[in-house]
């Protein structure tokens, strides 16, 4: 069985271990590993351990840390002199759990409380897939349609989202952080007439994935008046999450069929 120890803090004469038996984090799916503390020569009280996963990304020049997920372990007991408890934990990410894309970082971090002392922290850099049917979507822009890609990342305000991008709305509403990544497509072959390029935000739901696409056509890249919110919404069912003919099939369908007279609010 995988096991990686993803932290070692000393706290107040008391070693805290956290063992991950989860070699990759995939979103959607459950991270399950173990609390190891050790006791040293006198007894101390823990009461909880945090793990919080951060995201790490340039805004300018400086690397600004974001965490946007976090578990929390209730200890809630004195460890004693020389005394070894283990304590069991799983918890599930997020559908929408930021993939590393790009070459930010993504890494865990541990707080550990106890009464009376400044709470230690260690980071671990940890190893997150992107989530199947996204990698899915990826494949079909890329493999099968010619597009090559560039990709941007944010932490956004989701107030100032919702007022200028009104059809993220539905999708920030849902989200328990406002870390947004984009991928910008440009066409190559298939779609190179017809489209500048196409930027799109992945936002993956219990029940499907959606992609909000802000689309540049040919013929209107040059108009200082093309319409900011030109956005349009592709929804694939989870249904087919693991179908990556009806995928394809799926998304050269709205893109043949795509229309510069398509409104924002346009769901395929």
């Amino acid at each position: 069985m995988f096991k990686q120890i993803l932290s070692s803090v000393m706290v107040g004469l008391v070693k805290v271990d956290t063992v991950i038996h989860t070699p990759i984090f995939i979103p959607g799916e459950y991270v399950q590993g173990e609390v190891i503390l050790y006791g040293g020569n006198k007894s101390r009280r823990i009461e909880t351990i945090t793990h919080s996963l951060v995201k790490t990304y340039n805004f300018g020049n400086e690397n600004i840390h974001y965490p946007f997920f976090s578990h929390e372990i209730v200890v809630g007991k004195e460890i004693g002199k020389n005394e070894e408890e283990r304590i069991a934990f799983n918890f599930l990410l997020p559908e929408n759990l930021p993939v590393p894309l790009y070459e930010n970082e993504l890494w865990v971090k541990t707080n550990v409380e106890i009464p009376r002392t400044l709470d230690p922290e260690d980071k671990d850099f940890v190893e997150v897939k992107m989530h199947p049917f996204m990698e899915l979507c990826m494949k079909t822009f890329q493999d099968e349609l010619g597009f090559t890609v560039n990709v941007r990342e944010a932490l956004m305000d989701k107030q100032i989202i919702k007022a200028v991008k009104r059809d993220f709305a539905s999708m920030l509403d849902a989200r328990q952080h406002v870390f947004l990544q984009s991928v910008r497509f440009k066409p190559t072959e298939r779609y190179k007439e017809k489209y500048e390029r196409i930027e799109i935000f992945f936002d993956v739901t219990a029940d499907s994935i959606d992609l909000y696409m802000y689309v540049i056509f040919k013929s209107t890249f040059s108009k200082l008046n093309s319409n900011p919110l030109n956005y349009v919404l592709l929804q694939l069912p989870k249904e087919i999450s693991h179908d990556q003919r009806e995928i394809s099939e799926r998304i050269k369908t709205f893109l043949d069929d795509l229309k510069k007279t398509d409104l924002a609010d346009y769901v395929y």
